[in-house]
């Protein structure tokens, strides 16, 4: 029973169940209707059986004549229509299979804590799908394997099949599954509908308002009724019109997100981008109006006047958005202050407000909710961009709630229809032939609205081109809306003891939903193609080739900037980036030879800082322990601060070891600022432990000791691991030296009081603060000199090869938010840039192989006392470090290996 309608007073059914002393078997068992999965040949068709005056009529315009008192007959179908109770159904009344709930279970406790695992469980495998189809299957809908990775989980979760107690898993579903129809519209809707219209280009969308909106009026409307109506007459199931017709309202919203992402990656125009888009966006709203109509026919509701239900729902609803919206937008023009996080925050969480609020006050107008926050939504795009502090910040937080509601709702939907299809006795093998011609049927009936629309279309906005209409059509998938829809109707049907309708309802809705985007949205890239939608001009490929030249012209000024600030030509660089490949055997490959430069080194060595200090000595300057003790904090601030611009910019890698090292020092060193700067002792001791020959150095020479000589997994995995702690090492060193330069320079420069800043120390303290961090430089380069040249150079090489990627993913992120460059040609660049990672990680891994070989043979134990093994080895070494970055040279560097195997016994 739900309180609520019948506090409202719109569930005759549900109040006369509740307040009947003694209500009859029959009346409250019988259902309203039943769906049979075969018609009997000798039953009239529902089309042609009249329906007694008793029964709640299909029709929607408001009668004159006075309403009978509702029994619960009355709310049922025609008596003709209804079959006889299927005994089996309640014969037996055993307990049901786990995947059917634990509500039919009164003894298993449900803990509802375990509600809050569902979430955070499906977003974690949502991240993984996300990054593994980014990679290997980017034609892929994402939505579409969440769905199937929803009916997994529930499939794997329903294997232990023990009655009591339930796993958090089992329980967590069950949660899900049985959660409030209304509760899953006002948790997923809002934040789905708003984020959409809040980035919508509001310029193009009002050139495009009137195209978006016959596309949501008469074409939903159209799609709806030709849906219903035609399902209806050609599937074998005994429902009234007014249920199908409820279908066909469902299945008339459209589900932009998996379109829109294509063409934004593909170029496609903007006009066809916000002529999809709006689209959705209103006829969500209008097939939610059809849906609430259709269905309170449906259950005998009656919405009284027609004129006056559709004036309330299509004008409340908006006016209350635009009034939410209005009231946003004042208020993010009062936290408008750049660089403030409060004001920041403040706008973030009136946004997400804005768009929960209109919706929940429409709802409580009686008018559409969906409307009321699509109305806010573009209010707050048509106005509330330029006030925002954080735009970017602004923009994530929205992608990711409309990310964590299409992921909750489709692995929802998938949990769901796994019961249903597989766990359930109302699903029978033919309904999936069904669930197909119905599939057919929703595309045929979008393709006559096109087909009829598309004279209109034409001539209004934008226009529409013959390949736009047809993508239109093939590219209007059905989604997230549409399957809260309809889990709102298997729930409402539940409660009506009407669970098979109910359950079969959702079956259909959701395999249509699977099939439009496993068959519609897995080849929309191929369709876009061959309609010609991203076919570039001759003009704007010359254009593009300019843009292009300007990106290599970059990437050559930041490898010749790289060699000089780091005094290294890094020409192995040119073999693999293609931008700067048209270097190689030009002066330009080499800039500190064909310069004479080197790089500068910025701070004080010890000399210099021993000086400045005796200075002060000399001139019996006090000593401000205070101050001292102040500039050493801020030395280990600034110091920590420049890590984090390292890692930044890419010349501390993010995912090695030596940036925690780092940071941890640093952190370290602020515990203690009353003792001398100190952070280069805790890191040595740190990196000096794992470079060392350490207990795995010594498990893997003993595993090669008793592996064969045919075996070389082990000796691949020990050089691997090695390397790294040697490289690690280095970038720590390497640095620290760096920050530590910077803030010495710092020191000098922000608080000199007198003459030029920078020229020297003004205080006895920040004196001895240099020179404290210049004797932790000394000892830092100390540890760089015992590193082997070949580690040096290598990793001067990856941190220029990596700047010289940076420098062009960074202006290619730039030209596309300028509008010089679309997307599509970001991709085309983007992608050439993977590629050269991809060799230039290729050809680091295989020389940082060869380098760790010399670290793994110095500590291999005693000595060999075989003299030519020795000889072997470092000629091996040689021949990969000469041949390493050489692309033709790799099939013979390794050809060399295999043969050498037998001989070094690697």
């Amino acid at each position: 029973v739900d309180p609520d309608d019948v506090l409202r007073g719109n569930d005759n059914e549900t109040y006369v169940r509740l307040v009947s002393p003694s209500p009859a078997p029959t009346v409250s068992k019988a259902p309203t209707v039943s769906l049979v999965p075969t018609r009997s040949p000798t039953s009239p068709a529902p089309s042609t059986s009249p329906a007694p005056s008793t029964a709640p009529t299909d029709s929607f315009a408001p009668s004159t004549s006075p309403e009978p008192t509702p029994t619960p007959s009355e709310n049922g179908p025609p008596p003709a229509m209804a079959p006889s109770p299927e005994p089996t159904e309640t014969a037996n009344p055993t307990k049901r299979p786990i995947n059917e709930g634990l509500d039919d279970d009164k003894d298993c406790e449900n803990d509802p804590y375990n509600a809050l695992l569902f979430p955070f469980v499906f977003l974690l495998l949502g991240a993984c799908t996300m990054q593994l189809t980014s990679k290997f299957a980017p034609n892929v809908p994402y939505t579409v394997l969440m769905l199937i990775e929803g009916c997994l989980v529930d499939w794997w979760a329903s294997l232990d099949d023990n009655d009591c107690p339930f796993n958090p898993m089992q329980q967590t579903l069950a949660i899900w599954a049985h959660m409030n129809g209304d509760l899953i519209l006002y948790a997923f809707l809002p934040a789905l509908l708003f984020g959409d219209a809040m980035a919508i280009n509001m310029h193009v969308f009002k050139g495009a308002f009137w195209q978006c909106m016959w596309l949501a009026t008469v074409g939903v409307l159209a799609s709806a009724y030709v849906t219903g109506y035609v399902a209806y007459l050609s599937m074998p199931y005994d429902h009234p019109p007014s249920l199908y017709l409820t279908m066909g309202a469902v299945l008339a919203s459209t589900d932009p997100v998996a379109i829109v992402a294509l063409l934004n990656s593909v170029g496609a125009s903007t006009v066809l981008t916000v002529q999809i888009t709006g689209e959705s966006l209103f006829n969500d709203g209008v097939s939610m109006v059809l849906f609430k109509l259709f269905f309170d026919t449906y259950r005998g509701k009656h919405t009284g006047s027609l004129p006056k239900f559709l004036v309330q729902q299509f004008l409340v609803g908006p006016l209350i958005g635009i009034l939410c919206g209005g009231v946003t937008v004042f208020w993010l023009s009062l936290a408008t202050r750049r660089f403030s996080h409060e004001h920041a925050t403040i706008q973030l969480v009136v946004t997400i407000c804005c768009a929960y609020i209109s919706y929940a006050l429409a709802e409580l107008a009686d008018s559409s909710g969906v409307l009321g926050t699509v109305s806010a939504g573009l209010v707050v795009a048509w106005r509330g961009w330029p006030l925002v502090v954080e735009p970017e910040a602004l923009e994530s937080v929205w992608e990711f709630l409309e990310h964590a509601g299409n992921t909750l709702i489709f692995a929802l939907v998938g949990v769901i229809t796994r019961r249903v299809a597989f766990g359930s006795r109302y699903i029978q093998p033919r309904d999936f032939f069904y669930a197909f011609v119905l599939y057919l049927i929703v595309e045929l009936a979008r393709l006559a609205m096109i087909v009829a629309s598309f004279p209109i279309l034409s001539n209004i906005g934008y226009g529409c081109s013959k390949a736009d209409a047809a993508f239109m059509w093939y590219g209007g998938l059905r989604g997230a809306v549409g399957l809260a829809l309809a889990m709102n109707v298997m729930n409402k049907l539940k409660r009506d003891d009407q669970e098979k309708i109910g359950m079969i309802f959702l079956f259909m809705v959701a395999a249509v939903s699977f099939l439009t985007m496993t068959v519609n949205g897995t080849t929309s890239r191929w369709v876009v193609n061959r309609l010609g939608l991203v076919k570039a001009s001759e003009a704007r490929l010359r254009l593009r080739a300019r843009v292009k030249e300007s990106i290599e012209k970059h990437a050559v000024e930041g490898y010749e900037k790289g060699c000089l600030e780091h005094d290294h030509d890094a020409e192995e660089v040119l073999e693999h980036v293609t931008a700067v490949k048209h270097l190689r055997g030009s002066p330009s490959a080499r800039p500190t030879i064909a310069t004479g430069r080197r790089a500068s080194t910025r701070g004080f060595d010890v000399r210099a800082a021993k000086t400045f200090v005796r200075g002060f000595e000399k001139a019996a300057a006090p000593l401000d322990v205070d101050e001292l003790v102040l500039l050493r904090e801020v030395v280990y601030h600034v110091v920590k601060a420049e890590y984090w611009g390292m890692i930044e910019e890419g010349s501390l890698p993010r995912r090695s070891r030596a940036a925690f090292k780092l940071i941890e020092s640093a952190d370290s060193g602020l515990d203690d600022t009353r003792t001398p700067l100190h952070d280069f002792d805790l890191l040595h001791a740190a990196i000096a432990k794992s470079t060392a020959a350490t207990w795995l150095d010594r498990f893997f020479n003993c595993l090669d000791s008793c592996l064969p000589e045919c075996v070389t997994i082990d000796n691949r995995i020990h050089y691997a691991l090695a390397y790294d702690r040697h490289e690690t090492a280095y970038y720590a060193t390497r640095a620290f030296v760096a920050a530590h330069r910077h803030a010495q320079h710092q020191v000098a420069e922000f608080f000199g009081r007198e003459g030029k800043a920078g020229d020297a120390p003004q205080t006895h303290a920040e004196a001895v603060v240099i020179l404290e961090s210049a004797r932790q430089c000394a000892s830092a380069e100390r540890r760089i000199k015992g590193v082997t040249p070949h580690l040096v150079n290598l990793v001067k090489t990856n941190i220029i090869a990596q700047n010289v990627i940076d420098i062009q993913h960074e202006l290619i992120a730039k030209l596309v938010r300028q509008g010089v460059l679309t997307p599509g040609g970001a991709k085309t660049i983007s992608d050439e840039l993977d590629r050269d990672s991809a060799a230039l990680g290729a050809a680091r891994r295989r020389k940082g192989e060869a380098i760790a070989m010399l670290h793994v043979e110095h500590h291999a134990g005693p000595k060999q006392s075989h003299d030519e093994l020795s000889v072997s080895r470092r000629r091996l070494v040689e021949l990969r470090l000469a041949n390493v970055f050489e692309t033709r040279g790799t099939a013979t560097t390794d050809a060399t290996m295999s043969t050498s195997q037998a001989t070094v016994g690697i």
